[in-house]
């Protein structure tokens, strides 16, 4: 496999394939579309994907598109959870459902209700902490105040 400055043919291919998907997830990518992206028929596509990546590009396109969900429903939460799979992609909500569980382990609504609960986890946790180090600091400042005003009595 011959190399262009460090980067081998399947590299490059395959940042070809990974930067039309970034760019098309949104939309109906098909077999023939990424194949015809890195000029190959669909069967050699399909055989050179898996063969670097370990798995189909369907399953590829699938997996991108339930991070991007992912992401959507972390920072829009009150956005409906079947507008955001439509704006990521998925055209079959029930598909989307079977898919987001079976990656997830969880269904998208529990998944959101999970991440809520976390960060408000996280949020209690790090109050905590901040009101344990701000009563840190004033203990520290009333302890340096008394020994200032000891000093101060002794001279």
């Amino acid at each position: 496999e011959t190399e262009f400055n460090g980067i081998t043919k399947n590299m490059r291919r395959m940042q070809l394939i990974f930067k039309y998907v970034i760019e098309h997830y949104k939309e109906k990518i098909t077999l023939s579309d990424a194949a015809n992206v890195i000029s190959m028929s669909t069967t050699a596509f399909c055989s050179f994907f898996k063969r670097e990546t370990g798995k189909t590009f369907t399953n590829f396109i699938n997996e991108y598109r339930i991070e991007a969900v992912c992401t959507l429903l972390r920072n829009f939460p009150d956005k409906d959870i079947n507008e955001i799979a439509w704006q990521c992609g998925f055209t079959d909500i029930p598909y989307f459902n079977r898919y987001f569980k079976k990656m997830k382990q969880m269904t998208p609504k529990q998944w959101r209700t999970e991440l809520e609960r976390w960060l408000e986890l996280v949020s209690t946790t790090i109050r905590k902490s901040l009101i344990w180090q701000i009563d840190e600091a004033s203990s520290e400042a009333i302890r340096e105040a008394m020994l200032e005003l000891k000093h101060l009595g002794e001279k």
